[in-house]
């Protein structure tokens, strides 16, 4: 086997040791894992960049799956979700219109992305609190357990993990930061979106997992049979006047984006300003639709990602549920395009003080 095909095995085939049901965004889903082997006194993995639509589309799956839900069913196993604490302050913003497809890096002022992100931006107040809480609910189709979570993303850049809120002291106790700078990067790179430019935007967005790559070309590290191979397993057509090359390029940093901006809007959901963000960084990436809906009696607006599949095997779809007038993440579901979701993660989102947060205090 040359070196060319070891790279293409590499990046198709699922690692034996975590391979994850298809779908792009599984940073958090990692990162749980990871966690929940450090709780059980294993080390947990190095961490590794989420499986986004590039790799998920051409990735092969079925290997290791024992191993991954043997790590997910220690959330069913560890001490359930605590009653719930009372209603804890979220920032507020106002409501979209019309649903539209979105283009890169000039989006139409229509847009409901554009449009709620202006709004959100131009009421945004100084929030309570020094902190995010997040309570992650997770819910899988395949036969794998899902399970509860709290995420404490502090204002000053660390971030806690626990099972439980009322594990959370501990964990702040022991100094067990587990941020890394990737939520930080994220989040100055949505910051940055809502008044700066925003090709450099998606630019900071695109590198903030990998800093080191930044201004590398995908398509120019292979050869161009490889490329015309990959391009043709994850569906990237070339546009009329447009390179291979460009037209991979262009879908990998979509790729990129949305799967960073899914980390910063979660990490920064209590901010205004990193959900304006958001917003318009997702309405750069192409093949974005976004559509009005409910959830548990709240307007929504549902941001649609369909990826074409490869042999045969359909189109793959993620879909971030937001609250149409704050833009506050509630949901993001994964799954074969017109078929129940194969995994649900929703989302519940208050303002915290690190001092509570730390003396118990819930």
């Amino acid at each position: 086997m040359n070196a060319e095909h070891a790279d293409l095995e590499a990046r198709f085939a699922a690692p034996a040791e975590r391979d994850l049901p298809p779908g792009r965004h599984k940073l958090h889903r990692e990162i749980l894992m990871n966690h929940m082997l450090t709780e059980s006194g294993q080390a947990p993995a190095k961490h590794r960049r989420p499986r986004r639509r590039m790799l998920a589309i051409g990735g092969t799956a079925g290997l290791g799956i024992a191993a991954a839900a043997v790590a997910v069913t220690l959330i069913a196993t560890s001490t359930p979700r605590p009653p719930a604490a009372p209603p804890r302050p979220v920032a507020g913003g106002p409501t979209a219109s019309h649903p539209t497809t979105t283009t890169p890096t000039t989006p139409a002022v229509s847009s409901p992305l554009v449009l709620l992100a202006d709004k959100i931006t131009a009421s945004a107040n100084k929030q309570p609190g020094d902190a995010t809480l997040v309570f992650r609910t997770a819910s899988f189709t395949d036969g794998q357990t899902g399970g509860t979570s709290v995420d404490l993303y502090t204002d000053a850049g660390p971030y806690y993990w626990a099972l439980t809120e009322s594990g959370l002291p501990a964990q702040i106790a022991a100094h067990h930061n587990l941020a890394d700078g990737l939520f930080t990067r994220e989040i100055a790179a949505a910051k940055y979106a809502v008044h700066g430019d925003l090709a450099t935007a998606r630019e900071r967005m695109i590198y903030a997992a990998d800093p080191a790559d930044a201004g590398k070309s995908p398509a120019a590290q292979m050869s161009p049979w490889l490329l015309k191979l990959k391009a043709q397993l994850l569906g990237v057509k070339a546009a009329p006047g447009q390179s291979l090359a460009a037209a991979y390029d262009k879908a990998s940093d979509d790729d990129e984006i949305w799967g960073n901006v899914l980390d910063a809007l979660v990490a920064g959901s209590g901010d205004p300003q990193v959900r304006a963000g958001v917003l318009r960084l997702l309405s750069t990436v192409s093949g974005v639709v976004v559509t009005h809906g409910t959830l548990d009696g709240q307007p929504t607006l549902v941001v649609g990602d369909v990826t074409p599949g490869s042999n045969g095997n359909g189109t793959y779809e993620g879909a971030l549920t937001l609250n149409a007038s704050t833009g506050v993440p509630l949901e993001y579901t994964e799954g074969a395009l017109g078929k129940a979701p194969e995994s649900t993660t929703t989302y519940k989102v208050s303002r915290v003080t690190v001092a509570d947060i730390a003396a118990g205090k819930f």
